[in-house]
C-alpha cells in the first residue's frame, strides 16, 4: 500500500476506493511552471518580474487565540534581520491564515514584504524560489516543483507533543534544513543566499517528491473527468 493511502486512511478513516491520480489543484504546477508565466506572475503579485521570492507559509495553530473568533499573530522572526540575510532584490511573501491576515505589522517594510493571504496559493508556489514553512501541508504540494524548502519549527516540541502531532516522521523526512530558533533560521537563509539552495538536502528533496508526489503529473483534472464520464 502506498504512503498516500496509509495516511489518508489514518487521517480521514477512509476505507473505500482510491483514485491514484493526484490533486487536480496541482495540475497548474506542471502546466504553468514556465519562465514566461512565472515572470508574469511575479510582476503582478510582487511588482518585479525578476525578483527572488521567498515565501513564509506557516500552518495554523489552534491555540493561538485571544478568545473565540479573535486571533493574534506575531512573526517568529525579526523582519529587518531577515532582510539583512538576503539580496536586495528579494521579496518576502507572507501567506498567513485568513483569520490573522489583518493582524500582521509590516510597517516600514512594504516595499520588500507582501502579505498575500487571498491569492491562489498555487500562484504563490510558482513564484517562490524558497519556501519556508513549518508543519504545513504546503510542503507536499510545493514538493512537486522540486525547489528548496526550509523548515522553521520554533515550537517543535509543543506542536508535536501537545498540539497536533504528525502523521509521518517529521524530523527524519522533511526535505530541507530544520531551524528551531531564529539564529538557525538566519544561518540557513545566509546559506541559501550564498549557494542558491541546500545541496546537502537535494537528494532528500527528490526522494520526498517521489514518495509523496508520485500520483502527480499535471493531468489529474482530466483523469477525474474521465472517471465521472465513465460513471455516467
Amino acid at each position: 500500500m502506498s504512503i498516500q493511502k496509509k495516511i489518508f486512511r489514518s487521517a480521514f478513516q477512509f476505507h473505500n476506493q482510491f483514485l491514484e491520480i493526484g490533486y487536480p489543484r496541482n495540475d497548474v504546477l506542471y502546466q504553468n511552471n514556465r519562465p514566461d508565466t512565472i515572470r508574469d506572475l511575479k510582476s503582478r503579485l510582487v511588482g518585479n518580474p525578476d525578483a527572488s521570492v521567498i515565501t513564509y507559509a506557516p500552518t495554523w495553530r489552534d491555540d493561538d487565540a485571544i478568545k473565540k473568533g479573535q486571533y493574534h499573530f506575531q512573526l517568529p522572526f525579526d523582519l529587518q534581520r531577515f532582510l539583512n540575510q538576503v539580496s536586495e532584490d528579494t521579496i518576502l511573501v507572507l501567506r498567513p491564515h485568513y483569520l490573522v491576515k489583518d493582524k500582521i505589522d509590516i510597517h516600514g517594510f512594504e516595499d520588500r514584504v507582501k502579505i498575500l493571504a487571498d491569492e491562489d496559493i498555487a500562484n504563490l508556489y510558482l513564484i517562490t524560489d524558497l519556501m519556508i514553512t513549518d508543519y504545513s501541508s504546503v510542503m507536499f504540494d510545493f514538493a512537486n516543483l522540486e525547489r528548496p524548502m526550509l523548515f522553521y519549527a520554533y515550537d517543535l516540541e509543543h506542536y508535536r507533543d501537545q498540539l497536533r502531532g504528525f502523521y509521518f516522521d517529521y524530523q527524519a523526512e522533511i526535505p530541507g534544513p530544520l531551524a528551531t530558533n531564529e539564529d538557525q533560521l538566519m544561518t540557513d537563509l545566509a546559506a541559501f543566499q550564498r549557494d542558491g539552495g541546500f545541496q546537502d538536502h537535494h537528494t532528500e528533496l527528490l526522494g520526498f517528491n517521489q514518495k509523496y508526489c508520485s500520483w502527480e503529473n499535471g493531468t489529474a483534472s482530466a483523469q477525474v473527468v474521465q472517471v465521472i464520464e465513465k460513471g455516467l
